[in-house]
């Protein structure tokens, strides 16, 4: 900013991480490119999908609502904590973070203290995932990453490794795709209570909304 301003070119900073800001943020994007009534559209189009999660979500009772690690995408034990978009998306979702204690957004989780903590979920990625995403045709990738958390040390004992609910989310859903990482998690915390949200059918509308066309494994094993 301080080279390209004195040379009278703008510079706007856009975070695109969190759910928070993102309407507002699309909509500065559609007023800096002469786009304002598609931005409004876009953003109100992706804040319905918020909002409807969010109100679901807000009616499961605390004893009801779900524990879950995140771990990130590009390192193992390297959990998500309070201040990351992971932990914004599972607070809205209705789960809880079993490492909201972890002081950092992200940070090394003791092994020990997972196995502590025992959550009902476990969720690795997208964060820097070299698994899945869009040129993703098979999920073998995604299912020797899964097999592998499943067969550390003590994980069998975990009541997530048990019940089968380990997620691994792929790269490539960064940015407004966010909203469709939040449906996923949504459906995967609480299938009956999300029974009707079609994840898949928003995120293929998402993509055409965008000029593409839909592509990829995004998420594993599937909850749609």
């Amino acid at each position: 900013m301080e080279k390209l301003e004195p040379a009278g070119i703008r510079v706007v900073a856009i975070d695109g991480f969190r759910l928070e800001t993102l309407s507002r943020e699309i909509k500065t994007l559609g007023l800096i490119l002469g786009k304002e009534r598609e931005s409004v559209e876009f953003a109100n189009f992706l804040q319905s999908k918020i909002d409807l999660i969010e109100e679901k979500a807000g009616e499961i009772p605390p004893e009801e609502r779900k524990t879950v690690y995140w771990e990130m995408g590009h390192r193992d034990f390297r959990a998500a904590g309070p201040g990351s978009s992971a932990h914004e998306m599972l607070t809205r979702a209705g789960g809880i973070n079993v490492f909201a204690d972890l002081g950092v957004p992200f940070g090394e989780a003791d092994p020990e203290e997972i196995l502590i903590r025992d959550p009902d979920v476990i969720i690795k990625g997208p964060h820097g995932s070299r698994v899945g995403g869009f040129l993703a045709t098979d999920p073998s990738d995604m299912a020797e990453k899964r097999a592998g958390m499943m067969a550390r040390a003590g994980w069998n004992e975990l009541t997530a490794v048990r019940d089968g609910r380990v997620y691994i989310f792929g790269g490539g859903i960064g940015g407004p795709r966010r909203v469709v990482i939040l449906s996923y998690i949504a459906k995967l915390l609480y299938p009956d209570i999300f029974a009707d949200v079609d994840v898949e059918a928003f995120h293929r509308e998402l993509f055409q909304r965008q000029g593409v066309e839909f592509a990829g494994i995004y998420l594993y094993p599937p909850v749609d």
